[in-house]
């Protein structure tokens, strides 16, 4: 199963190069937002909180990826791990 990591790098790495770019067109940026400060300044705090929520839905993944990896090891005689909550349906079948 491909790990959350791999994915969070990609985020990261995607919004570098978004600052950087920002970084670039700063002036022209700045002039463009104090246009309409307000109505910016909306659309960047709705797309932070967009950023962050995606950020902590993708942390939200590691246990279940953690869990099935679990379970794929041979552990007989072991009881199995408790479920995940995002995965506590799919649980009851495969444990």
């Amino acid at each position: 199963m491909t790990r959350p990591t791999v994915y969070l790098l990609r985020m990261v790495l995607f919004l570098v190069a978004v600052g950087l770019v920002v970084a670039l067109l700063f002036r022209t940026l700045w002039a463009a937002f104090f246009n309409n400060p307000l109505l910016d300044g909306l659309i960047l705090a709705i797309l932070a909180i967009g950023i962050a929520w995606t950020f902590f839905m993708v942390l939200r993944l590691m246990p279940e990826v953690r869990w099935i990896e679990t379970l794929r090891q041979p552990r007989t005689g072991l009881t199995p791990p408790p479920p995940p909550r995002l995965l506590a349906p799919m649980a009851s079948r495969l444990a």
